[in-house]
């Protein structure tokens, strides 16, 4: 184990563990605010989860490329509800560029 390595997926919190930690990024290790933390369902506001659980990440290491680790069995119904929910935003994204000319 290194300073580079993730935190161990046994960290976060599981359903019925009675010992409740506070959320980390998964990469960093570091407790971020809120804001900056981006946790299950920021997540999935940004339509990052492909249908996943996923382990929280925080902005600088998400943009600075590392990857969002996820957990579980992909859902199927989520995945596609991300993937319509970015249609959208991509089709109100170009409405809203060209009518700007």
């Amino acid at each position: 184990i290194t300073c580079e390595s993730p935190i161990e997926k046994g960290y976060y919190n599981v359903e019925g563990r009675a010992l409740k930690l506070k959320p980390i990024c998964i990469h960093c290790g570091e407790m971020c605010s809120t804001k900056t933390l981006l946790g299950q369902e920021q997540l999935e506001q940004r339509c990052l989860t492909n249908g996943f659980t996923c382990y929280p990440i925080c902005v600088e290491c998400l943009d600075s490329g590392c990857k969002i680790l996820t957990s579980g069995r992909k859902n199927e119904v989520k995945a596609r509800a991300d993937s319509e929910r970015k249609a959208e935003r991509v089709k109100k994204g170009k409405k809203g560029k060209t009518g700007n000319k």
